[in-house]
C-alpha cells in the first residue's frame, strides 16, 4: 500500500478519534516499521492541524453569523411580530420562551465572537480553547430579567393599542374568582363571561387588585371593553386606569362645581353627561334618581332649588375640602352621637347653602350632601 494512501487512511482514523496504538497496529499490519508508523502518524496530525488552521476561521465566522442572525430574528419575532397576533392570554409564557431562546442564541454568539482570529484558532486547534458556558449563562441572568420585562411591556403596549383601536363596550357577568396568598403576596383574579357582537360567548380571566377583589361577587354585572379583532383582549371598566384609558370619561367624583352647575341649569344631568364625569351612572325611572354602583353614589333633585348627592365618606371628605377651597364658610357644625348620624356640617357662600351629613348605613359610612340655591 502506498504511503500516500496510508496517510489518507490514518488521517481518517484520527478524525474518527481512534487511539494512537490502534492506528500503529493498523500500520504494522501493512508492513510499516515503528519508525515509519511514527512518521506517518506525525505527518497525518500535522496535515489535520494545517487544515484546521485554514478552515476554522471561516467556519467560526459562519457559526458566529448564524447565531447572531438567530438572536436578531428571535428578538424581532417576540418583540414585533408575535404581539400583532391573537396570542393574548399566554403572553407571560411567550415572554419567558422569548427570553430563553434569545439568551441561548446570544450566549453562543458571544462565545464565537472573534473566534476566527489567529490566536484563538491556534488555541482551538490545540484543544485549549474551552468556553465556560456555565459562567456565560450565569452572567446572562440579569440581561434575561431585563429582556423579560421588555417583552412583557411590549406585549402590554401592543395589547392596549389594539384594544384602543378596536374597542367594543358591553356588559359582562362575573362567574368566578379566586384570591391566593403566597410568600410573595396575594394574587387575585376573576373570570368574566360576555357575548361578543358576533354572538360568540367568551370567558376571560383577568387580574384585579386585592382590595378591588372584595367588591366583586358571583353573577355581578360589570362594564367591560373588549377588542373586536381579538376578543381575548378584555378590560374591566370598573378600574379607574382602564376607564381613563379607553373612554372619554374623567373618572372622578362629583365636585361642588358640578352641583352648582346643575342648580344654575348650566349642566343638565343625564346618563350620558354624568358618565363623562365617571363611568357607571344610570337613572332609576321610578324615583327619578341617578345612581352609580361603581362609585357607590347617587344623585337626586329634592326640588328645583335643591339637590342631594350621596357618596362614600372619602369622597364626602374631598367634597368638603373643595367647598372650603371655593370660599364656603362653616356657619354651624357639630357632632351628633345619637342615632346613626356621626357628624353634620353646614356651609354657605353668597349663592348656595350646603348641608353635609355623615351617617352609618348598612354597616358602611356614607356622606349625604344637600346643596340648595339661596
Amino acid at each position: 500500500m502506498k504511503r500516500k494512501d496510508l496517510l489518507i487512511e490514518v488521517t481518517k482514523r484520527i478524525q474518527r478519534n481512534e487511539y494512537s496504538y490502534q492506528i500503529k497496529k493498523y500500520l504494522g499490519s501493512k508492513g510499516c516499521t515503528e519508525e515509519e508508523q511514527d512518521e506517518i502518524l506525525a505527518e497525518a496530525k500535522k496535515n489535520i492541524r494545517e487544515e484546521k488552521l485554514q478552515k476554522l476561521p471561516m467556519r467560526n465566522k459562519i457559526i458566529f453569523g448564524t447565531f447572531l442572525t438567530l438572536t436578531l430574528v428571535s428578538f424581532i419575532l417576540f418583540m414585533f411580530v408575535l404581539p400583532e397576533y391573537d396570542i393574548y392570554g399566554i403572553t407571560t409564557i411567550l415572554a419567558v420562551i422569548g427570553v430563553i431562546v434569545c439568551i441561548i442564541f446570544a450566549v453562543f454568539t458571544l462565545v464565537y465572537f472573534n473566534r476566527w482570529k489567529p490566536e484563538k484558532v491556534q488555541l482551538e486547534v490545540e484543544d485549549t480553547l474551552q468556553p465556560d458556558y456555565t459562567a456565560a449563562f450565569a452572567i446572562a441572568i440579569i440581561p434575561a430579567i431585563v429582556l423579560f420585562f421588555i417583552f412583557s411591556a411590549r406585549f402590554n403596549a401592543v395589547e392596549d393599542r389594539i384594544l384602543a383601536e378596536t374597542q367594543v363596550r358591553t356588559d359582562g357577568i362575573i362567574i368566578s374568582g379566586i384570591s391566593t396568598s403566597s410568600g410573595t403576596g396575594t394574587y387575585s383574579t376573576i373570570v368574566v363571561r360576555f357575548t361578543t357582537k358576533n354572538g360568540t360567548m367568551k370567558e376571560i380571566k383577568t387580574e384585579v387588585g386585592n382590595s378591588e377583589f372584595n367588591r366583586y361577587y358571583q353573577d355581578q354585572r360589570v362594564n367591560i371593553v373588549y377588542s373586536s379583532k381579538y376578543p381575548s383582549i378584555m378590560r374591566l371598566l370598573t378600574q379607574e386606569d382602564n376607564i381613563r384609558q379607553f373612554t372619554d370619561t374623567e373618572e372622578r367624583d362629583l365636585l361642588p362645581a358640578d352641583l352648582e352647575a346643575i342648580l344654575m341649569e348650566e349642566f343638565i344631568p343625564t346618563v350620558k353627561g354624568l358618565n363623562k364625569i365617571s363611568l357607571g351612572w344610570k337613572k332609576d325611572a321610578s324615583s327619578g334618581a341617578w345612581y352609580n354602583e361603581n362609585k357607590g353614589a347617587a344623585l337626586k333633585f329634592i326640588d328645583n332649588q335643591e339637590i342631594a348627592y350621596v357618596c362614600d365618606i372619602i369622597s364626602g371628605s374631598t367634597f368638603v375640602k373643595q367647598l372650603e377651597k371655593r370660599g364656603y364658610k362653616v356657619t354651624e357644625d357639630g357632632t351628633k352621637r345619637t342615632g346613626s348620624v356621626i357628624e353634620s356640617k353646614y356651609l354657605e357662600n353668597e349663592d348656595f347653602y350646603v348641608f353635609v351629613e355623615t351617617k352609618m348605613k348598612s354597616d358602611d359610612l356614607v356622606t349625604i350632601i344637600q346643596m340648595a340655591r339661596k
